[in-house]
């Protein structure tokens, strides 16, 4: 009988019988003495890598939403694409355009994007070639260009476009809306290229600014509308075209 007892008991009361102790007394688990512990330092004991790790994310997220939330919104989009680097000025540029946007994101600023894209076309090239070498981009880039160009027509993100007369017969010239619908009138004959494109160069907003001095003559503005243009953004892009095209300087 004492043999059976014997092989019944636990390990831990065979070691603590071996040290002379109380068999007893409760053997306990390590795990049943933490649910019988303190609450909360259990809740730490159980998960403290998790909160540890949550707390990280969550510290993450806060800087993340406050980064966000100080960000500029931009109101309107306007794109150059043609012969000329003009990527250093852009940001002088794009304060001229805003005297003439409005504050479309309530944000308190009026915050114009005038990204910039050099394609030259084929005529542009030969006429490099002989007058002007370290201007010339090579045809790689180039080509490159002009699938940038397409690519960001398509997306709709940008609706206001001065563009070479090249490529706006090239790729956009279907696209565009026509000036007069925009402007809700006719527009001067000396500033029609077509029903779909001014010359920025004669408006009286170009002639104004000196900042916009470095745009090639014969550069076009234009309104493109695609399946992928948001409805709001097209109406302050219009609204913005229609303050290039009616500013007075007095």
């Amino acid at each position: 009988m004492e043999e059976n007892k014997n092989i019944n008991e636990s390990n831990s009361a065979k070691r603590l019988k071996m040290l002379g102790g109380d068999v007893s007394e409760d053997i306990h688990l390590e795990s049943d003495k933490e649910v019988k512990g303190d609450f909360w330092g259990n809740v730490w004991y159980r998960n403290k890598w998790a909160i540890i790790f949550g707390a990280i994310g969550l510290c993450i997220l806060i800087v993340l939403c406050f980064s966000l939330c100080g960000k500029k919104g931009t109101d309107v989009n306007i794109m150059y694409v043609g012969p000329e680097y003009l990527v250093h000025k852009a940001e002088n540029m794009a304060d001229s355009i805003a005297s003439v946007a409005d504050d479309y994101n309530e944000d308190g600023i009026v915050n114009v994007s005038f990204p910039t894209l050099v394609y030259q076309s084929p005529e542009q090239q030969e006429t490099l070639k002989k007058e002007n070498p370290e201007k010339l981009i090579s045809a790689k880039d180039n080509n490159d260009a002009l699938g940038q160009f397409e690519a960001q027509v398509m997306s709709g993100k940008i609706c206001i476009y001065l563009i070479d007369p090249y490529l706006y017969e090239l790729r956009v010239k279907p696209a565009c809306i026509k000036a007069s619908e925009i402007l809700g009138y006719e527009p001067e004959a000396e500033l029609k290229y077509d029903d779909g494109a001014l010359y920025f160069k004669k408006t009286e907003f170009a002639k104004y600014f000196d900042s916009l001095e470095s745009i090639p003559d014969d550069t076009l503005i234009c309104v493109i509308k695609t399946v992928g243009t948001d409805g709001e953004l097209f109406e302050n892009s219009c609204d913005t075209y229609k303050g290039i095209i009616n500013f007075k300087s007095n």
